[in-house]
């Protein structure tokens, strides 16, 4: 289980309303590192 993994139990565990909303921007930060990632990692495979 990873860093995340673990935020993201933590948050759903409080079931804080706010928290919802922290989890979707979390979940948004989370694609977009993966896309950064992505991009600037040279594709070599076909």
């Amino acid at each position: 289980m990873n860093n995340v993994d673990k935020i993201r139990n933590i948050l759903i565990a409080l079931g804080v309303p706010e928290k919802q909303e922290l989890l979707k921007i979390l979940h948004q930060a989370l694609l977009q590192a993966l896309n950064v990632y992505m991009w600037a990692t040279p594709q070599k495979k076909t």
